[in-house]
């Protein structure tokens, strides 16, 4: 447990110093190493793939100028793995379809078809809400992959059920309803 300490403490401190816009890089990796130990004892092993995961998709963010894509490949096998150990996990389906996005908002930004990874990630919220349908996060996010796959009624769907869940219309999930109005396709 010291070392699973250690770990997430370098995890939290990259996710504050990259809020403030420091330089976490070397945090990400150093908490990347050290999940990779954790990851060896079994009754950890969901946690760590789940940090682990989330500490190489915040080190792809990190690394500006470089193509994220192969570190959130390898972020989503963690999250993925973390999913299927613990699969009543919200926070580990979050995290996962988290890392989806990011790879395919990078595929879109190299001209790739965003396509396959849109349905997995698609696929992965209907999976983590068949779990947990008061999940807020995850129903969030599917409204972004709806936005996002030219579903923006669905979007919409999926935004006010989000703010019926938190209880509120945050200045963020706002942002979010007025690009899914903006691409609502006329009648």
């Amino acid at each position: 447990t010291v070392m699973y300490n250690r770990a997430a403490a370098n995890f939290l401190a990259s996710v504050n110093d990259q809020e403030r816009g420091r330089d976490a890089r070397e945090g990400y990796r150093r908490a990347i190493r050290e999940f990779d130990a954790v990851a060896e004892h079994a009754h950890l092993a969901g946690e760590a793939c789940y940090y682990r995961g989330m500490a190489r998709r915040g080190l792809a963010m990190a690394e500006k100028g470089q193509d994220p894509r192969e570190a959130l490949e390898k972020a989503i096998e963690d999250l993925a793995r973390a999913v299927e150990s613990t699969p009543k996990n919200g926070k580990a389906w979050s995290g996962l379809i988290q890392a989806r996005i990011a790879l395919l908002q990078a595929q879109q930004a190299r001209g790739a078809s965003p396509d396959a990874e849109a349905s997995r990630a698609l696929q992965d919220c209907g999976k983590a809400l068949d779990i947990d349908p008061g999940n807020w996060r995850v129903v969030q996010q599917r409204g972004f992959l709806r936005v996002a796959t030219g579903d923006a009624e669905g979007a919409l769907e999926d935004f006010a059920e989000t703010a019926r869940l938190i209880g509120s219309t945050p200045g963020w999930l706002q942002e979010l309803i007025d690009w899914a109005e903006q691409n609502r396709k006329p009648r």
